[in-house]
């Protein structure tokens, strides 16, 4: 079973996670990578590390924040 390994790269508000397979023999394997924060999409499982950045990168450039009461 899959889990939820270390943060590997954080930007703003967002986050890549190692999913990470634990066999038996306590031998851990890193299967993918998925993003965390608001409006990243943590069920789609990124191959690389490299193409995991890539996506916070667009989703940090294009986060805007909703203003709040009283702005």
């Amino acid at each position: 079973m899959a889990q939820r390994g270390n943060v590997v790269r954080s930007k703003g508000r967002f986050s890549v996670v190692e999913m990470v397979k634990t066999y038996l023999d306590g031998k851990r394997e890193v299967i993918g990578y998925v993003i965390t924060g608001p409006g990243a999409d943590s069920t789609w499982l990124y191959g690389s590390i490299e193409e995991a950045v890539a996506a916070v990168d667009e989703l940090d450039d294009g986060y805007r924040p909703t203003p709040g009461p009283g702005f």
